[in-house]
């Protein structure tokens, strides 16, 4: 009898979370390293993603998938037209700093797509980029929890959420004057060019996005943060503080779900041909000695700019290893000095 009772036991169902980044490389990997690290304990984890950014993390998906862990992709179209890009264009890395505006621009309109594949699918909960706060209507709608992600560290995460919430940037004469955000842990000045691009667009249009931010807020289970409270203590302590969300410091996710060479090396869409000469490069310096400098593929600087950290750099007394994006106009032949990688 007992034997045939167990077997009329109901395996029971794995839970069911979609995960939702935002169009920016350095958002999407991130989530798809959370969505693995949910993989790897038996959660059935399927990421949205539109086509050009869906072969940015195809092979790390397909990598975790093959070692047996729930994971896929999602497809969904990216708003091209509405946006006014051309196809194929769908990540803020393949754009020039004059045009990333057009990726914030296409946002809400991903949201009809987005929106069907979560009624149609019902996952059991739903985790998106803090860019995505319309979500969190849909997740009460449907009766299930939302953890809105952010890729950022606490500190950028604090301070953009205050520079939401006063606009100090709104009260200086010109781009020169600095001004402080208010309320953070520390004393921290800033001029407006040093504001991403939407703090500087239409004050409407801040407005809904500090709006959507507060309602998906309101009504999140909590917040994922790529960061650890080692490092930002006084900032995970801020952070609840003044959201009263449960957080969860998950991060580096890079560390944590990219345990093998294999993995850190198909990360980001293929694997890195310049990986053997860093390592040498790198082999001929003293441990702990070399400043690393990466600015990320969002960021674009002048010419003044560059020459300016190159100079600092070459004169900070210690070797560096400078990443660069694959348009930048620096170039520099490895030396005793530095070595710099597009």
């Amino acid at each position: 009898m007992a034997a045939s009772e167990g077997s009329s036991m109901a395996t029971p169902k794995p839970l069911n979370v979609f995960f939702i980044p935002w169009f920016a490389t350095g958002h999407l990997i991130p989530m798809v390293d959370v969505a693995r690290l949910f993989a790897s304990r038996g959660v059935d984890s399927t990421v949205l993603v539109t086509p050009a950014n869906a072969a940015l993390v195809r092979r790390t998906v397909d990598g975790s998938s093959l070692s047996g862990h729930p994971i896929r992709t999602l497809l969904y179209p990216f708003p091209s037209a509405e946006a006014g890009l051309p196809p194929g264009v769908e990540n803020l890395a393949s754009l020039p700093s004059k045009d990333t505006y057009k990726i914030d621009a296409a946002t809400p309109y991903a949201r009809p797509a987005l929106e069907n594949l979560l009624r149609v699918h019902r996952p059991d909960a739903v985790v998106a980029d803090v860019h995505f706060g319309w979500t969190a209507l849909v997740a009460r709608d449907l009766g299930i929890p939302k953890l809105i992600f952010h890729a950022l560290g606490l500190l950028s995460v604090c301070a953009m959420g205050s520079i939401s919430k006063f606009k100090p940037h709104l009260n200086v004469r010109d781009d020169t004057e600095t001004f402080l955000i208010p309320g953070l842990p520390h004393s921290i000045r800033v001029a407006r060019p040093e504001l991403p691009e939407f703090f500087l667009r239409d004050v409407k249009e801040l407005s809904t996005f500090v709006q959507e931010k507060r309602e998906a807020e309101a009504s999140a289970m909590g917040v994922i943060v790529n960061s650890f409270s080692g490092i930002e203590n006084a900032y995970a302590d801020h952070l609840y503080k003044t959201s009263r969300l449960r957080s969860w410091f998950v991060g580096p996710v890079s560390l944590a779900a990219n345990s093998s060479k294999q993995e850190q090396a198909v990360r980001g869409g293929s694997e890195d041909s310049d990986a053997r000469p860093i390592a040498a490069w790198l082999d001929t310096k003293p441990a702990g000695s070399v400043v690393y400098v990466c600015f990320g593929s969002w960021c674009h600087f002048s010419e003044e700019q560059t020459r300016e950290m190159a100079s600092g750099l070459e004169n900070c007394g210690h070797p560096y290893l400078w990443i660069v994006r694959e348009d930048s106009d620096l170039d520099m032949e490895p030396s005793e000095k530095g070595m710099v990688v597009k």
